[in-house]
């Protein structure tokens, strides 16, 4: 979980650790982490945060939507009737 500066500055590191392939950040800490509390859709903190997953990602590792994007059930069942209705 990835919640503060530090977390961030150390970020090379916490990539580095093998077994560790998902991460996430718990946006309200994250933002308070940051110098905003209770601000998590701060400008600044959206842009950390986006910066933070996009170097996860170019390690080869997945942050928490990358995974559960792939599970929300909403989105399955959406998917399925688009495609039932595209076929016609």
């Amino acid at each position: 979980m990835i919640e503060s500066q530090t977390a961030i500055d150390n970020l090379d590191a916490l990539l580095a650790v093998d077994g560790i392939d998902c991460f996430m950040i718990g946006a309200n800490d994250f933002a308070q982490g940051l110098g905003y509390p209770g601000q998590p859709a701060h400008p600044a903190a959206i842009a950390a945060a986006a910066e933070v997953a996009a170097r996860v990602r170019a390690a080869g590792k997945s942050m928490r939507e990358d995974v559960m994007r792939s599970i929300w059930m909403r989105d399955l069942l959406l998917d399925a009737a688009a495609g039932f209705v595209a076929q016609g």
